[in-house]
């Protein structure tokens, strides 16, 4: 899931929802930046992803509710399943 602007993707930040739960993955950086990334940080609780992605700046200025978050900030661009894994 990414916003219009893949926001999260030119970051190198993961969300999805596997098996009805959110995940958020987020690179954790060893000197400078995070090219070539090999560990990820990562969030299960939907209040704690929502916290992070507002801290760090992920949805703007004016961050959306929980509700709204839920219903249209984020799109699917790579769905997976069992049969395409």
């Amino acid at each position: 899931y990414d916003g219009p602007s893949f926001q999260l993707t030119k970051n190198d930040w993961w969300l999805r929802q596997r098996q009805g739960n959110w995940e958020l993955k987020i690179p954790v950086s060893f000197g400078q930046g995070h090219n070539g990334c090999q560990s990820y940080e990562e969030i299960e609780d939907p209040q704690q992803i929502l916290m992070r992605l507002i801290q760090d700046g992920m949805l703007g200025d004016n961050p959306p509710t929980a509700e709204e978050l839920a219903a249209s900030t984020f799109q699917g661009f790579n769905v997976a399943t069992e049969d395409t894994v």
